[in-house]
């Protein structure tokens, strides 16, 4: 159809087609200016310019490529990949070669970045908090809207002043583009990378989470340790010194120092970059993207033919993988049970998309192994599917299975109780009585051999569950082998009834303790003190009333240096579930020793008898001094009269012989005498 043969509603209709799909074309590109967006843009209009030149070149592979990105990998890759395809397409449309600096505006960066540098020394001195952002490439306009417009020359007293300490717009960041202060008091999202160290605060947080999704760089100064930070494309570069940021602001904001190449390249993108924020530009280039979907959409309709003029595969087929899909067994035997079948396979389909689709979502299909005509014994079978449309080849994952055929059995088995939930129940020391199971057994079917294992068939019962009223009328059965290993049975019925009084028994024991060792010459035992004096015990009502007293604490003096608090373990008796406390303070409490000499303290004769007279040898007389040691105190009221000094003669006969000393004092004072024995003789 020709111009000449278009009528004017034709004219018209085509007109108001072009102009709508403009105007939504034009409001996209309006709405996506001046953010983050513009880099992916640039990055489309790459990805399509590449596609045209490989139509107009006919270069096939790449045209297919491109086509095949195009027609399936758009949502697909959105979707699954969003935050590398937003990286890699904003790493098309932006790069060092996309900045251009005249000798004016080279002049106008070195002004910025000393003030800039000027500003982080003063704040780093005195450790004040700083967030600063330096727009690029990427439109900040999103996170500008959050704080409070500024647009002031770029000045270091105004940067400073901005964040002094309590000041209106300390809080938030700093956005600075070219060599002015935009806005602050600004909001950056925070990074959720997990590699971030945690000793890093808020602000580095924030400033690492906008270098991730945008190209600006970000400065932080830390109010804890002064330190100057900066971060860019999700790099942070810590403990910078003047040299160092003045170095790093210079290579980011200042790029002109490259080749002349390179100069050109920036150039061309900064020109691109003006381009698209022009809005004449992005009128024009909206009406021409308008007016080539049209032409694409009416030649398609005219002759849907065409796309074969070209080397384009349509990739009609295509390949889906249903995981977890459950696999039945075909049997109406019922004297047979089988193990061994997985619960279930992987099913590939491969064919037409649209079938795939509606087979994937739909799954109505079986999946299957039949052993109708096998009998008991082992057999490798295959896996079967019933349902699945002719247009798809099927490939299952495992192809066969490994199963057992055996013979049904069917048992009856007394049912135990197995409690569980002392935690839940707030009380380790809970304690049922003894349950009532309806009904007392279960009849449990399955083959022979595993009917052979079963040791054990148990009624779980929650204690929490039943100190509520006293029943569970739904407790699970669980059967198990001689090992402890659950068994794959059929039991009926599936629960029981059981019913129980939940109760917690205690009982209370005085401590007491036991000294061994000897405590050092120079300190003297105070005494000893137990800190509770009493443990309670918790178990069966039965075990507790057996126990009549705790075994005492040990306590070895030999360790004692001086006075000292130990921790000892309270015993716990067997069959008893656990003591409260677990442990228990010992005070040892020592003084140290005072060392004196009772002299002449008499030596008494026992079990002499009344026709027998002694006469002692060595020494002379009766008489012996005595050392005593102990506190100031004890000593101060200690005198002859309170020690006594003996020997035994029981069963003695004449003669001369030697007697052992014994002697005998208050408690806490040690005695001793030179001599631990004398020389007598009896007549």
């Amino acid at each position: 159809m020709s111009w000449e043969e278009l009528d004017l509603i034709q004219v018209l209709r085509i007109v108001v087609d072009i102009a709508l799909v403009w105007f939504v074309i034009y409001k996209l590109f309006s709405v996506i200016r001046g953010t983050k967006a513009v880099q992916l843009l640039k990055g489309i209009f790459v990805v399509l310019g590449i596609w045209f030149f490989s139509s107009i070149l006919e270069l096939k592979t790449v045209q297919w490529l491109v086509y095949q990105a195009i027609t399936w990998g758009f949502l697909a890759v959105i979707i699954l990949f969003q935050p590398e395809i937003r990286r890699a397409l904003e790493q098309l449309g932006r790069g060092s070669f996309f900045a251009r600096n005249t000798q004016s505006e080279e002049k106008a960066i070195h002004e910025t970045i000393d003030a800039i540098v000027k500003s982080c020394n003063y704040m780093s001195k005195r450790r004040i908090g700083a967030l600063i952002t330096i727009e690029r490439e990427t439109g900040m306009s999103e996170y500008v809207e959050t704080g409070v417009d500024v647009h002031g020359k770029l000045t270091s007293e105004l940067l400073t002043n901005i964040f002094i300490p309590n000041a209106p717009l300390h809080d938030g960041a700093v956005i600075i583009k070219a060599d002015e202060i935009v806005a602050a008091a600004c909001y950056l999202p925070l990074s959720e990378s997990p590699f971030i160290s945690k000793e890093l605060g808020t602000r580095h947080r924030a400033a690492m989470g906008v270098s991730e999704v945008t190209d600006a760089l970000t400065l932080i100064v830390s109010e804890e340790t002064g330190n100057i930070s900066a971060t860019k494309n999700g790099e942070l570069h810590r403990k910078l010194d003047e040299e160092d940021l003045r170095k790093l602001l210079m290579k980011e904001l200042n790029p002109a120092e490259g080749t002349s190449a390179s100069k050109s390249w920036s150039w061309r993108g900064s020109e691109m970059d003006n381009w698209i924020k022009s809005p004449w530009f992005t009128r024009i280039v909206s009406l021409f993207l308008a007016i080539l979907l049209y032409t694409t959409v009416a030649i398609d309709e005219a002759n849907t033919s065409r796309s074969n003029d070209i080397f384009l595969p349509t990739g009609s087929s295509d390949v889906e993988t249903m995981e977890n899909v459950p696999l039945q067994v075909d049997l109406e035997e019922d004297d047979y049970v089988v193990r061994g079948v997985p619960d279930t396979v992987n099913v590939t389909v491969e064919g037409p998309r649209s079938v795939i689709t509606q087979t994937v979502r739909q799954r109505n299909f079986d999946v299957f192994i039949d052993l109708n005509d096998l009998g008991p014994g082992q057999h490798e079978v295959d896996v079967l599917h019933a349902g699945i449309s002719s247009q798809l080849s099927v490939y299952i994952e495992p192809r066969t299975v490994d199963i057992t055929i055996e013979e049904r059995s069917t048992v009856s088995f007394p049912v135990e109780v197995d409690f569980f939930g002392h935690d839940e129940l707030g009380e380790t020391d809970a304690f049922a009585s003894e349950p009532v199971v309806a009904p007392e057994e279960v009849d449990i079917t399955g083959s022979s051999a595993e009917v052979d294992r079963i040791a054990m068939v148990k009624a779980i019962v929650s204690l929490t569950d039943l100190a509520e009223d006293g029943v569970i009328n739904d407790a699970p059965i669980r059967v198990y082998d001689a090992q402890g290993n659950e068994l794959s049975v059929y039991v009926d019925p599936s629960t029981v009834s059981v019913e129980a009084d939940v109760s917690i028994n205690d009982k209370r024991y005085p401590l007491t303790y036991e000294l061994s060792g000897e405590l050092d010459d120079s300190l003297v035992l105070q005494g000893v003190n137990l800190n509770p004096v009493s443990a309670t015990l918790y178990g069966s009502l039965e075990r507790l009333d057996e126990i009549n007293m705790l075994e005492p604490l040990e306590i070895d003096l030999s360790e004692i240096e001086e006075t000292t608090i130990l921790e000892v373990d309270v015993p716990v008796p067997s069959g008893v579930t656990r003591a409260e406390p677990e442990t228990a303070e010992v005070e040892v409490a020592v003084e140290e020793a005072i060392e004196d000499t009772l002299d002449d303290v008499e030596i008494e004769v026992d079990n002499l008898e009344d026709n027998q007279e002694i006469t002692f040898i060595d020494p002379e007389e009766a008489l012996i001094d005595v050392n005593v040691i102990g506190t100031q105190d004890d000593l101060d009221d200690l005198s002859s009269d309170n020690i006594r000094v003996w020997i035994d003669v029981d069963g003695q006969v004449e003669g001369e012989f030697y007697a052992d000393l014994q002697l005998d004092g208050p408690e806490g004072i040690r005695l001793s005498t030179e001599e631990e024995r004398v020389r007598v003789r009896i007549e």
